[in-house]
């Protein structure tokens, strides 16, 4: 019966994002985790960390389902049986983490050893999670912490330095119930860690420029089954136009990922008025869009910025099967038969400027973008605000959107950085500087948010420094205990 406390902690572990947003819920389940790597053999500790993927995945992805089987055209068991499959996939890593662990704490015959064994093990395993295959960091550990005194090192080092600084305390506690009565110390250093970061909520590394900007948040709420009908196009528009029309006094106005579904050259004749009318108020309205580059036959899924000159964003970082094929010639109908539309996109140029209006500088991603923070602050320092458009319909009914928001909302935290949010379907948001969402839209509604927002300069030290902090540790503690068992068993 050993096999049932990973998975059940693993299945917890969801519940301390949002929208539960149970913080401290996964300290426990990373005890029970970091309690078998360090007393199970190899075999078990990676079967221990294989059921706890199981488990977190399963429930925190569980929205792979709502959209293959909403969506995908696979049925019910198709859908499941996709869904089991990239669960039982990414529960791989954390089962060569715990297989890494077992293996190197002989080399750790001191608890302190053993904690930066712990904290490094799971802050690599998330960072590599991160990158492998373009990266997955859905449901990183650090996420969960907003709010909380972790959160305070954000800004210092980010999602990952977090998620190491959480699994540390995690060893902590560990530590402690190992040693109860001598244990004291390890209490005494996790109470100082979780008061350093209480401070640092409090510590602006960042200051305000210029007057606060009004702001408002478009959301269209079109059904996806019509949305890319070609008659539909026409409607689109209006429907985005007609509700900004009530809100041309705002400085900004932000519509979703692919509000407007014909190509920009196609719509240009037509949207000439409305470009004029924004221009004349003095308003930016950023818009999602596809873009074709005529000459090489490239399809985009950019972001225009209607201000006095038009200024565009391409999405860099494109998610797999849905906007492109990894090994086509071995995927090709994969999308084909899924029928996803705009789904052959290229990848956007790394090298971007941000966007430009309202006398700011605008950093803009789309949707899946903003889980990958290392990608965020590529805009940074130059930006002043940053603004992200999803479509997050794709996810209707499930954990996703609740979980997508909160990835943004520490985003802004670790930038510094307010974060206007459009998205078709909801959740649209204003998020401030420290993470906090200030306005909010229900779901499955056509709503627009108003309100103001501060642009900012400077830059965060995680802005500065990005993930090399926390990668230099992890590789430099990793690499220590590997070498000693190299050199242990060859004598």
């Amino acid at each position: 019966m050993a096999w049932i406390a990973p998975l059940l902690a693993g299945a917890i572990t969801p519940l301390a994002f949002a929208p539960f947003e149970l913080s401290l819920l996964i300290i426990p389940a990373l005890l029970v985790l970091f309690h078998h790597w360090l007393t199970l053999p190899t075999k078990l500790a990676a079967r221990s960390g294989y059921l706890f993927g199981l488990g977190m995945f399963g429930v925190g992805c569980s929205w792979v389902f709502v959209s293959m089987y909403n969506f995908g055209g696979l049925g019910l068991l198709g859908s499941g049986a996709a869904t089991f499959a990239f669960v039982a996939f990414l529960a791989i890593l954390p089962a060569c983490t715990g297989a890494l662990v077992a293996t190197l704490r002989e080399q750790c015959p001191r608890r302190w050893q053993q904690l930066l064994l712990l904290a490094s093990a799971w802050a690599g395993y998330e960072l590599f999670r991160g990158w492998f295959l373009t990266g997955f960091p859905w449901l990183n550990s650090g996420v969960s912490q907003l709010g909380i005194p972790l959160s305070g090192f954000a800004p210092l080092w980010g999602v990952y330095g977090i998620s190491w600084l959480l699994a540390l305390s995690a060893g902590l506690l560990l530590m402690w119930l190992y040693q109860r009565r001598e244990g004291w110390g390890y209490g005494a250093v996790l109470v100082v860690l979780w008061l350093a970061g209480g401070l640092l909520q409090n510590v602006e590394w960042t200051a305000p420029q210029g007057e606060p900007l009004k702001v408002s948040a478009v959301q269209g709420n079109v059904d996806l089954g019509v949305k890319w009908n070609p008659e539909q196009r026409s409607e689109n528009f209006q429907l985005y136009a007609d509700l900004t029309e009530l809100h041309w006094s705002s400085d900004l106005v932000l519509w979703p990922e692919t509000a407007m579904t014909a190509f920009l050259h196609q719509m240009e004749d037509n949207i000439d008025g409305f470009i004029a009318t924004a221009q004349e108020t003095e308003t930016i309205v950023i818009t999602g869009i596809p873009v074709v580059d005529v000459e090489s036959r490239r399809y985009y899924n950019a972001i225009v910025a209607f201000a006095e000159e038009t200024s565009l964003y391409y999405k860099r970082h494109l998610v797999p099967f849905g906007e492109y094929i990894p090994l086509e010639s071995l995927f090709g109908r994969v999308l084909e038969f899924m029928n996803i539309p705009m789904s052959s996109f290229s990848a956007g140029s790394d090298e971007q400027d941000t966007l430009h209006g309202a006398g700011i500088e605008i950093g803009a991603s789309i949707c899946y973008e903003i889980a990958f923070a290392e990608e965020m602050i590529q805009s940074l320092p130059k930006a002043n605000l940053l603004v992200n458009v999803s479509n997050d319909a794709w996810f209707d009914g499930s954990l996703a959107p609740y979980q997508h928001l909160q990835m943004a909302q520490l985003r802004a935290l670790e930038s510094e950085r307010w974060i206007v949010r459009a998205t078709n379907t909801g959740i649209s948001a204003i998020i401030d500087d420290n993470g906090q969402i200030r306005h909010t839209s229900p779901q499955n509604e056509v709503y627009v948010i108003s309100g103001e927002v501060q642009p900012r300069q400077g830059a965060t030290p995680y802005v500065l420094w990005a993930n090399w902090p926390i990668f230099i540790l992890v590789c430099g503690v990793l690499a220590w205990f590997g070498v000693s068992r190299y050199r242990y068993q060859n004598g």
